[in-house]
């Protein structure tokens, strides 16, 4: 399936009985309010909890630089949203760096994905729904709409939540153990 950011939108505009676009550049108001919440929206979300389909391992070099309180600076990647992990003990966050007294630095992290093809499926739900709710408060369909939209909205994201942990639990060892075994 080819998904588009638009229809992403459409998605949304439809849920919020509002009437679908082609582009995001369309001279109208629903094609203004997806510009400007699109990006903003999808960010936020994916900053809200470490989905499997946008996180990312990397080792980062340290840049030539003098910072205060620690002995390393790190860059952070272009496409970093949140920080999931790293090995430092010790370590800020300052803008695009990560300052340490680390010679070296690895670090998991959740990533800005831009193209909707990788999104998992739950998460477009979740996606979807949001803008939903941005969209039936841009065009003042009431309180009401935006609270039905964002109460679905958190049902499903807890629901995906359950769905990506499960996906990164390992599978139980057989055991040689009857006792454990009907305990499973």
């Amino acid at each position: 399936m080819n998904l588009s950011q638009v229809d992403i939108c459409n998605k949304a505009l439809l849920k919020a009985s509002l009437s679908p676009i082609t582009s995001f550049e369309e001279n109208n108001k629903s094609a203004r309010c997806c510009k400007s919440l699109y990006e903003l929206t999808k960010q936020s979300l994916l900053a809200s909890f470490p989905f499997n389909f946008a996180t990312k391992n990397i080792a980062l070099q340290a840049v030539d630089k003098t910072v205060l309180d620690y002995s390393n600076a790190f860059v952070l990647p272009t496409d970093y949203l949140h920080l999931q992990k790293t090995d430092a003990d010790d370590y800020e966050v300052c803008g695009n760096e990560i300052h340490t007294n680390n010679g070296s630095l690895s670090i998991k992290y959740t990533a800005n994905i831009d193209n909707p093809n990788l999104f998992s499926a739950s998460f477009i739900d979740v996606f979807v729904l949001h803008l939903a709710a941005e969209f039936s408060q841009a065009f003042g369909a009431g309180g009401e709409k935006y609270t039905t939209f964002m109460n679905e909205a958190n049902n499903k994201l807890q629901l995906a939540m359950r769905s990506n942990v499960a996906q990164n639990t390992p599978p139980t060892e057989p055991s040689d153990n009857p006792f454990a075994d009907a305990r499973r």
